[in-house]
């Protein structure tokens, strides 16, 4: 997954913050910026919620521009750029 700082702004509660910290926490260097191997059942798991729960809240992540999915299997984060 991926995220633009300048949208960070935009996330209200817990449920927002819980996932994209969980990633952070977990985040790499990578070739594309930072890398974040984890999957909507890990992530589910790290923030105590439900994969359903963690499927919606990494979905309004993305939606807002914020993360983007790499692959299935795993997330991607890049910071530093202003979306």
């Amino acid at each position: 997954m991926l995220f633009g700082l300048v949208k960070l702004q935009e996330l209200k509660g817990p449920l927002a913050w819980a996932p994209l910290e969980h990633l952070a926490l977990a985040a790499h260097p990578d070739r594309q910026g930072w890398a974040a191997p984890l999957g909507v059942r890990e992530i589910a798991t790290g923030i105590g919620v439900t994969k359903d729960t963690a499927a919606r809240a990494v979905t309004a992540l993305s939606a807002a521009g914020l993360v983007t999915f790499d692959s299935p299997s795993h997330t991607m984060l890049e910071s530093g750029k202003a979306r």
